[in-house]
């Protein structure tokens, strides 16, 4: 069962890589709003029903699940969640995603203390957390995102966390994301 899961996380890397369909192009170019709750969308990946819209500012946050496989009605198992930050330019900026294919851990300066320990250590790209909006450089927004660090597969411990931002400009039109810290333990922002 491992290695198939393995095999299953492999083949998701290769397909972000590859540029997946976004929530943008299944749905088009909208404004999002806490009224989109509950709708399922469909996208290239299969149906996605959206679980919460979170207005932050000039950007939000709209998180999504995907049924991986038949549960039974209101089952979270078998899920993926994803998080989206919206209404800006693009119209969704997927966060697991982007972070998979911008984000390198290497170039942290932590980063070789934790393979002293981890050899195997890798970003995980499942239950990313939000966590706050702060005003960055002149009229810039920061989002920040808790990611944890896995010991070589992402059913492994969790051996850290990577502190990510995502940074949007006034007119919410996405920057960049940049890694900003790894860390043993959760710290507070």
């Amino acid at each position: 069962m491992g290695f198939s899961l393995r095999y299953l996380y492999i083949v998701i890397l290769l397909c972000v890589a590859a540029g997946t369909v976004s929530l943008a192009d299944a749905i088009g170019e909208r404004k999002f709003g806490p009224d989109d709750v509950n709708t399922t969308v469909d996208m290239e990946a299969g149906k996605a029903t959206i679980v919460s819209f979170t207005k932050l500012g000039v950007v939000d946050l709209l998180t999504i699940s995907f049924a991986l496989s038949d549960t039974s009605e209101g089952s979270t198992d078998n899920a993926t969640i994803e998080n989206y930050l919206v209404n800006g330019t693009p119209t969704a900026v997927p966060v697991e995603k982007t972070a998979a294919a911008k984000i390198n851990i290497k170039g942290d300066p932590r980063y070789s203390k934790f393979i002293t320990v981890t050899p195997n250590i890798m970003l995980s790209t499942a239950g990313a957390e939000f966590e706050k909006v702060q005003p960055f450089e002149v009229d810039d927004s920061r989002y920040y995102f808790l990611f944890a660090l896995r010991d070589g597969c992402e059913e492994c411990s969790i051996v850290g966390y990577a502190r990510i931002a995502f940074d949007f400009d006034k007119d919410g039109k996405f920057k960049e994301a940049t890694l900003i810290k790894l860390m043993k333990t959760r710290q507070r922002l």
